[in-house]
């Protein structure tokens, strides 16, 4: 009831005389900005910036209500580990207090499975949102900041990420794997020459000198040796590791793996090229 009208009725009078202080009733009635919208023919998004300029608090819709499932996981394991590396890759943290993961808009597995370790680790459902070429995964909950925050710093960290100190010095293989995994599938690339033999390629890519040096040190646990060198670019230096050899190619597609749609695509299509069969 507001000013003695039932609004919930298909006929209910407003007193108000215009149309925003119309609009503010409703709304504070309990209609939402669509049904208020279609009944008095403002576009929606000129309805929102209305009613906030007129200094109204609005609701928020229960898409944009975060769901909390637990309290983050608290002692590293397998999952963290690889979630942290997926962030030390492709995640961001800014100013605002959000947390970001993007992703190339053909790893839906990839997105995917960030996604899961998000709620499995943190406990937040975070939102996915697909633009014209990326994918990113988001979350604005101070649940998943904070988790992130401990480990990392907050703003470009571009040049000067790595991997938490925990991780480099775990004795459980499993935490070292997904690392690793989490590192490939986010910053790596498989690439293969079409027209000098099919040979394959692994490689590693960033401009973080310590989270490439710490990506080759992991790979050491499991007995692989990856070249490197520093290239400079016109955007700065890019640090790189590599393997090219074609058995340690395939073992590290087989025992390390990834979960990067692109990669597992291109490796399965070099695999029946080389051998004529499926990867």
């Amino acid at each position: 009831m507001v000013n003695g009208t039932d609004l919930n009725s298909k006929n209910h009078k407003i007193t108000s005389t215009t149309p925003l202080n119309k609009s503010i009733q409703l709304y504070k009635a309990g209609f939402s900005l669509r049904e208020i919208s279609k009944k008095m023919g403002i576009p929606r998004e000129t309805l929102r910036i209305k009613l906030v300029n007129g200094g109204l608090k609005l609701r928020k819709s229960k898409r944009d209500m975060p769901i909390v499932l637990h309290e983050p996981v608290n002692k590293l394991d397998a999952k963290c580990a690889e979630l942290l590396a997926m962030h030390a890759g492709d995640g961001c943290l800014d100013v605002t207090g959000r947390w970001s993961f993007s992703s190339n808009k053909n790893d839906q597995t990839l997105v995917n499975h960030v996604a899961n370790l998000i709620k499995d680790v943190i406990g937040v459902v975070p939102n996915i949102n697909v633009n014209t070429n990326r994918i990113e995964i988001r979350s604005g909950h101070r649940q998943v900041f904070n988790y992130f925050s401990k480990f990392f710093p907050i703003g470009n960290k571009t040049f000067n990420v790595n991997l938490p100190h925990e991780i480099m010095t775990s004795k459980d293989l499993d935490i070292k794997h997904c690392a690793l995994k989490g590192l490939f599938s986010t910053d790596g690339s498989f690439s293969f020459k079409k027209n000098k033999g099919l040979f394959p390629r692994i490689e590693f890519r960033v401009k973080s000198k310590k989270l490439r040096d710490q990506f080759v040190t992991l790979a050491k646990d499991f007995n692989f040796k990856f070249n490197f060198n520093t290239q400079s670019e016109r955007k700065g230096i890019i640090y790189t590791a590599y393997i090219e050899k074609i058995n340690e190619v395939i073992r590290w597609m087989n025992e390390i793996s990834s979960v990067c749609d692109t990669h597992i695509k291109n490796y399965n299509h070099w695999y029946k090229l080389k051998f004529g069969g499926g990867a």
